[in-house]
């Protein structure tokens, strides 16, 4: 361990070899991943999801390419206080992850998903929404206030 003091582990250098070979083929996340414009996405069954009026992706996907991301592993990365990673199907869109700041990433079921996407359809307008969805049998209250609480987080 001393002898690493100072010096990146041969791992560390690994996974910043890995990363440099595939910097510039990092791309933006698909729009179901942004909170502007999640109307349209299909919901998986776990979903992430950024509150771009907040967050510059743009801004952090070029200081990727730039070189200013922390490689955490062969598929995620840090920049910014925000970790992304590459979809593992050898697709280099990023997937944002987590934040170290509140209330600009968020991780949702697929039902709350799609109970958020309705929200938005409906302007934001809570009532309408839930007046609609909840005549659905396979409506999920817990998921909608979820979905909620994810809105009201992010106006």
């Amino acid at each position: 361990m001393l002898n690493n003091i100072g010096k990146a582990s041969a791992e560390q250098t690994k996974l910043a070899q890995q990363w440099a070979d595939n910097i510039s083929k990092v791309s933006v996340p698909n729009k179901r991943h942004y909170l502007t414009q999640m109307k349209r996405g299909d919901a998986k069954d776990i979903n992430t999801v950024i509150d771009n009026n907040k967050v510059d992706v743009a801004k952090d996907i070029q200081d990727i390419k730039n070189g200013l991301g922390s490689p955490i592993d062969d598929l995620k990365i840090k920049v910014n206080g925000r970790t992304y990673s590459r979809h593992g199907n050898g697709d280099n869109k990023l997937i944002p992850i987590s934040s170290n700041n509140a209330n600009e990433v968020f991780t949702l079921t697929r039902g709350e998903y799609k109970q958020l996407q309705e929200i938005f359809k409906n302007s934001g307008d809570v009532n309408k929404t839930y007046s609609y969805m909840s005549r659905d049998p396979k409506f999920n209250k817990d998921d909608f206030n979820r979905a909620k609480e994810v809105y009201n987080l992010t106006r």
